[in-house]
């Protein structure tokens, strides 16, 4: 007999804080689950860690490096769950998670899939809690979650059929599972539960973190949200009034932390989009000249432009 929830926890060389999150899990109040642990390549032994796992709920599958989405897209295919979840390795859920997420979708069947928000926690364990509560919201959620991503992996909890023939973009380092789920709203509603919080732990070592350009990572939303309004029927929920200011703030968040992280070519091929799509905005051109007269060596000279994202599954 299937479990009534599938929890996929995809995991790379994050040893030590993948016990805490896997304890987590074993600990929740809601116990038909299965528990399918994807690791994405792991280098550090992570394997010998889950030998020690003596719960019979636990299934190990191990792939060749890909990132995260292909991770989870592995743990996809595997489930056999009613509901499918997501946990990242170094995140822990409180422990009436999935009985206070399940519970809200058995009884709103009409929802395809809840979300709840995050408390954000650091190494000295100070907390910020409800993050981006006030955007939150049930319902026809596209034109909110194009506006401003609130909806994480790590607090979705999706009905199996929903999300079965459902994959993230592999091709997206970061950002994947904000296009994902906005994919995804355009086929479903979203429940917001307000009663849990997942604990999401801000590591200096990780992308979160900040190690990564976060130039980068604002280039990656901007790609997935012109594709979402472009070629995915997205202008059916977005007017291109909102889609073009939206498009223009991404690309001009991309040049600001372009430029401070000493990318002046990308920064300038940043703000240069962000004026396509707002050519009648000042601040914009004013931005441009700073950029331009910035003098510096360029941590990325041989940048190039993103090409557009590959067409996935239509939103409709």
């Amino acid at each position: 007999m299937n479990a009534a929830v599938s929890v996929i926890i995809p995991t790379y060389n994050n040893r030590e804080l993948l016990r805490d999150s896997v304890g987590s899990v074993l600990n929740q109040s809601f116990a038909d689950f299965e528990l399918l642990i994807i690791d994405d390549g792991s280098k550090d032994n992570t394997a010998e860690l889950v030998k020690t796992f003596t719960d019979k709920r636990i299934k190990y599958h191990y792939k060749t490096n890909g990132g995260t989405a292909s991770a989870r897209n592995m743990g996809i295919a595997k489930a056999a769950g009613k509901y499918i979840t997501f946990l990242d390795s170094d995140d822990f859920w409180p422990r009436d998670y999935l009985k206070t997420m399940v519970n809200a979708l058995d009884l709103h069947q009409d929802y395809g899939m809840a979300y709840c928000t995050i408390t954000q926690e650091w190494p000295d364990k100070k907390q910020k809690k409800s993050f981006r509560i006030e955007y939150c919201v049930s319902g026809n959620i596209v034109k909110e979650l194009f506006n401003k991503n609130f909806v994480m992996a790590q607090t979705a909890v999706c009905r199996s059929e929903m999300i079965k023939d459902f994959r993230f973009d592999e091709s997206l380092r970061w950002a994947n599972d904000y296009d994902g789920f906005l994919r995804m709203s355009a086929k479903c509603k979203f429940l917001f539960i307000s009663d849990v919080e997942v604990i999401l732990r801000i590591r200096p070592d990780s992308d979160s973190g900040g190690q990564t350009l976060s130039g980068d990572m604002s280039t990656n939303k901007a790609g997935a949200l012109e594709r979402f309004f472009f070629r995915l029927e997205g202008s059916k929920y977005v007017s291109r009034t909102k889609a073009m200011r939206r498009l223009a703030n991404c690309y001009k968040e991309a040049a600001k932390c372009y430029l401070r992280e000493g990318c002046r070519k990308a920064a300038l091929a940043s703000i240069k989009k962000a004026i396509s799509y707002q050519p009648k905005n000042l601040k914009l051109y004013l931005f441009l000249t700073k950029a331009a007269l910035t003098i510096s060596k360029d941590k990325m000279p041989n940048w190039i432009s993103p090409q557009p994202l590959a067409a996935v599954e239509s939103s409709s």
